[in-house]
């Protein structure tokens, strides 16, 4: 079963420039999204090991493609789950420096996650967490501060050799910067390639702690 979790460094092209007073910020800004987050997938697979390793990332491209619905990288697809996702965040992302860590679990019940993170002050992040369902589409389930939550770039940092990492599931980390223009990075991590120390195994353990269901 293809496992794919979502949540952005980029192999090769490193930062996208938007520019935010284009009246398509929006489209433009899901098309590089996409874009990165595609050539971090392609550029992991030039320089994996192992065939096998090969062979993973080769599913993970046509199961992002899928998943994410895109029917080439130029095409603007509204009804995408990322596309609906950026709809609901833009107006964060142009006002502040976000991460997005988009984090699929596929257990018994398949949940679709997103954690959006971004400063509150020097010591503290907001992280809000979206749940996606068919009947409802995207919605906020709760947010949360975090005390000394710690998310940097280059997001290559976080990335271990295959097999010692923590996750079991694909992970995605993307940052969306902010200074006259959005920028994006990204890096797509392979299960057991997110190294421990990132601050993402905070988020998910805090998620099955059930921290984000009163806020």
């Amino acid at each position: 079963m293809l496992k794919l979790l979502t949540l952005l460094y980029l192999t090769g092209l490193k930062t996208v420039f938007v520019p935010q007073n284009n009246d398509s910020l929006l489209n433009k800004t899901f098309l590089l999204w996409n874009h990165v987050t595609l050539k971090s997938l392609e550029g992991q697979y030039a320089v994996a090991a192992k065939d096998r390793q090969k062979k993973d990332y080769d599913n993970r491209i046509f199961g992002f493609k899928a998943l994410m619905e895109l029917d080439d990288a130029k095409s603007v697809n509204k009804n995408s789950l990322r596309y609906l996702f950026l709809q609901q965040v833009l107006p964060r992302i142009k006002s502040k420096n976000v991460f997005i860590v988009e984090a699929n679990m596929m257990a018994s019940v398949h949940v679709l996650r997103n954690f959006l993170i971004y400063k509150a002050d020097n010591d503290t992040s907001m992280v809000e967490l979206y749940i996606y369902l068919r009947e409802k589409g995207w919605y906020k389930k709760g947010s949360t501060r975090i005390h000394g939550l710690k998310f940097d770039t280059p997001l290559s940092q976080y990335l271990v050799s295959f097999g010692k990492g923590f996750t079991y599931e694909d992970v995605i980390i993307s940052h969306f910067g902010t200074d006259n223009e959005i920028t994006i990075t990204s890096e797509y991590y392979l299960f057991t390639t997110l190294s421990a120390e990132s601050d993402v195994k905070k988020l998910l353990d805090m998620y099955d702690q059930n921290a984000f269901d009163s806020h």
